[in-house]
């Protein structure tokens, strides 16, 4: 079997004074998987997250797996949920991860670097928050959110919300105003799949992705994030993945 060694930088945020720490967790899930989880301590908890990963010596992400139900909402997909006539919120289709030609994004599954953006939301229609009301109609409902999609990642205009030049999660938590899914203060994240393309070692790199937001709280200020150290995660060679998968199936059909 081959190894992979990831390494993720430890660092903290100083961009303000948040209101509370989150450490994301990095863990070796088993069968060249990787395990990423938060840990929130604070009053407030984290409702977005934009977290950038990468892999070094070739080694690539295969599949990612959304694991947090609060955190369903992806903004890359934000288009896809507007012009759906019954949006489905959780629906699994649906990556957190953002597109190769999206601004300020990584590659994507199938390279070596990744951006994940994942946010918690309540249904739009009850959202409040009279300087979200964009088209004025007097409440915070789906065509606003299609106004303030429109804007994502665009410097200033009227869906800067919380005032600091660029559209982003910070923004987001503004327009909801509050109204949030019921968020734990820890729970796991995402489980990635790799890709070892032949290499015995790689290092992976796990770092905010601050034009996006970063890890938001639930006032708009950003969580001070403690990034995790290193994991090493064990990658069976293709054909040792096979045999230990005919041998997982053999051992459920003896016990049918």
């Amino acid at each position: 079997m081959r190894r992979i060694s990831l390494l993720a930088i430890m660092g903290i945020t100083l961009i303000n004074y948040a209101k509370g720490d989150v450490t994301i967790t990095a863990t070796d899930a088993g069968g060249g998987k990787l395990l990423i989880g938060y840990q929130a301590t604070g009053a407030l908890a984290p409702v977005a997250f934009a977290l950038d990963i990468q892999l070094s010596n070739g080694a690539t992400f295969s599949n990612v797996t959304s694991l947090a139900q609060p955190f369903y909402y992806y903004p890359s997909r934000f288009r896809d949920f507007i012009v759906t006539t019954s949006p489905n919120w959780e629906d699994p289709s649906y990556l957190p991860t953002t597109a190769w030609n999206e601004p300020a994004a990584l590659g994507g599954l199938g390279t070596s670097g990744i951006t994940i953006e994942m946010a918690s939301m309540l249904d739009p229609y009850l959202a409040a928050g009279s300087n979200a009301d964009f088209d004025h109609n007097g409440s915070v409902d789906i065509y606003d959110l299609t106004m303030f999609s429109d804007n994502w990642l665009i410097d200033g205009g009227m869906a800067d919300l919380y005032p600091d030049g660029l559209v982003n999660f910070r923004d987001y938590a503004v327009f909801l105003d509050g109204h949030f899914d019921p968020i734990p203060m820890s729970g796991d994240l995402l489980l990635l799949q790799l890709n070892g393309n032949g290499a015995e070692i790689t290092t992976a790199n796990i770092s905010l992705n601050l034009i996006r937001g970063g890890i938001v709280l639930e006032d708009a200020s950003l969580g001070n994030a403690i990034l995790p150290t290193q994991v090493t995660v064990i990658i069976p060679e293709p054909a040792t993945l096979f045999l230990l998968t005919l041998g997982g199936l053999t051992v459920l059909r003896k016990k049918k």
